[in-house]
This record gives C-alpha cells, structure tokens and sequence, in this order.
C-alpha cells in the first residue's frame, strides 16, 4: 500500500537536475578548453605592442592625432 510518506519523486528529480547541469557544465568546460575559450582573447592582446595598442586607440578616437604622434615619437 502507497500511503505517501516514502515520496522519493521531489529527490529524485533534484538529483536527475543536478547530474543533467553537471554534465552540461563538464561539456562546456571541454568545449571551451579545445576551442581556446577564455586564453585565445588575452593572448590576442598581451601580442599586441605599445604601438599597436596606441594605433587601435587612434583610431577608434579615443586619442587625437597630436596624442597618437606623440606616442609614437616617445615609442620609437
């Protein structure tokens, strides 16, 4: 007889929940370590020299042309 009180079904639901976000987690974990995920982006700018740095700067606007030249006169 089923009278209720061993209701095992809200357990093991959570349980099915928890082992189903590990394995998506896991798998985006491998994912992004194959593909270069999060280091592919820092290693991009760490390449990138004073000059470069300064040329993107210019010319996304964030410094003025006597800026930039100063810069590049200091740099080189």
């Amino acid at each position: 007889m089923w009278d209720g009180s061993h209701d095992m079904g809200g357990w093991m639901i959570l349980w099915m929940t928890l082992g189903g976000l590990t394995w998506i987690l896991l798998a985006a974990l491998v994912a992004s370590i194959i593909t270069g995920g999060w280091s592919r982006r820092n290693s991009e700018r760490e390449r990138e020299s004073p000059l470069d740095i300064a040329r993107r700067r210019y010319a996304s606007g964030e410094l003025s042309e006597e800026e930039f030249e100063r810069i590049r006169r200091n740099l080189n």
